[in-house]
């Protein structure tokens, strides 16, 4: 994919192609892999270094770091 707007669904999955597998951005991928969790609507490959979509994200407002009406009334003005 190329588009960098795609909107992905559930059942798609996210890779790195073959010829970028490569490059230096990718370079620790395996030990930064490791140490990161990943949300539940997400599933991880890490030895095949894709990502399945099995579900779609939900807003616990226990994970949200700050209050979200606060934001809202500061944009509203």
């Amino acid at each position: 994919m190329t588009i960098p707007s795609y909107q992905v669904r559930e059942g798609d999955i996210v890779a790195i192609r073959e010829g970028s597998k490569e490059k230096t951005v990718f370079a620790d991928l395996d030990e930064r892999m490791k140490d990161s969790t990943s949300p539940n609507w997400l599933s991880v490959h890490q030895p095949k270094k894709e990502i399945t979509i099995t579900g779609t994200p939900t807003l616990v407002v226990t994970e949200v770091p700050f209050e979200l009406q606060t934001v809202i009334q500061f944009y509203k003005r």
